[in-house]
């Protein structure tokens, strides 16, 4: 696996490392995360965090979806996300992307109660936050895992 660095937002913010987990239709230029200030991100509960995602297709993309995961010891646990479509969280254009032409994935994550499922204590939970495109076949463009914790306000 290819470990790159990810930028962030906020002025506050230090690069981080983040895990290349198999985009297989895509190089990832770069990952952002808003607000972040150090690594692990800190998700907190019933707050919003920003993802930007930007990359460059190896193929023509018409359509796809977003799915995020926790993951916990090895176990993969589904976010639930309003709207999974990528289309209208593509910049500059939205679909369909032109191979080789940079794009950037952009989505306000509310981290909501229902994530804080993945543990039954009041305890941060510590986990690695996998975010992954999917074109209209289903194959993995992007895939990126983020360290994160979430945190009650």
């Amino acid at each position: 696996m290819e470990t790159l660095a990810a930028c962030f937002l906020n002025r506050d913010a230090q690069a981080i490392e983040f895990q290349d987990c198999g985009s297989k239709f895509a190089h990832v230029t770069s990952v952002e995360v808003s607000p972040c200030k150090s690594e692990p991100c800190r998700l907190i509960l019933n707050r919003n965090s920003t993802i930007s995602i930007k990359f460059k297709p190896r193929e023509n993309v018409t359509e796809g979806h977003a799915q995020v995961y926790g993951i916990i010891q090895g176990f993969l646990i589904s976010f639930h996300l309003p709207d999974s479509t990528l289309c209208p969280h593509i910049t500059p254009n939205g679909c369909p992307m032109k191979q080789g032409m940079e794009q950037t994935y952009n989505f306000k994550l509310p981290i909501s109660p229902a994530d804080a499922r993945l543990t039954d204590t009041n305890d941060d939970i510590w986990l690695t936050i996998r975010w992954q495109l999917t074109d209209q076949n289903g194959d993995n463009i992007v895939c990126v895992d983020l360290p994160a914790t979430i945190v009650s306000d």
